[in-house]
């Protein structure tokens, strides 16, 4: 019976070595850290308004970046059928879409102009009393190429030819 209890002391001993220098081990792995400095700004998502100078048969747009981050900007502008759209300055038709063919910065509200006129219609033409000129804007965050360029946003299919500054 001694034999049975010195071995069962033996073995706990042992046991309890190996316990605490494996917890000590764990417990030393467990609580290191390493602390970081500094630090970076990090802006998502971009905010655009839309300016409208509305007179009697015609609307002049401007879109301002109200934003933190750089953004591309399109435009799209629906009226009555026979509407005249000039788009002067910085501006590029494509399609439905008048794209902005310069980064527009935060704070930034676009040069040039869009310019929707019904004034100009042919004499006989009847819009009735009352109809709408509506503008949809959409801008999206630059993402760039290999080379700087500009690629076109996820969803647009055309892009005016940007590099970045």
């Amino acid at each position: 019976m001694k034999t049975v209890n010195k071995k069962l002391s033996l073995l706990v001993i042992a046991m309890v070595l190996v316990l605490s220098l494996t917890v000590g081990l764990t417990l030393a792995y467990f609580s290191d850290y390493t602390e970081a400095k500094g630090g970076a700004k990090l802006a998502l998502g971009n905010t655009t308004e839309i300016k409208e100078e509305v007179t009697n048969d015609s609307k002049t747009v401007y879109v301002k970046n109200t934003g933190e981050t750089n953004v591309v900007v399109r435009v799209m502008i629906v009226g009555p059928t026979g509407m005249k759209v000039t788009a002067e300055g910085k501006w590029e038709q494509n399609g439905d879409y008048y794209y902005y063919n310069e980064i527009l910065k935060p704070g930034e509200t676009t040069k040039g102009t869009l310019f929707a006129n019904t004034k100009d219609y042919p004499v006989g033409t009847n819009l009735g009393d009352e109809y709408q000129i509506v503008v949809v804007h959409e801008s999206a965050q630059p993402t760039y190429d290999g080379s700087n360029k500009v690629k076109t946003p996820e969803g647009w299919d055309y892009i005016p030819a940007m590099t970045a500054e």
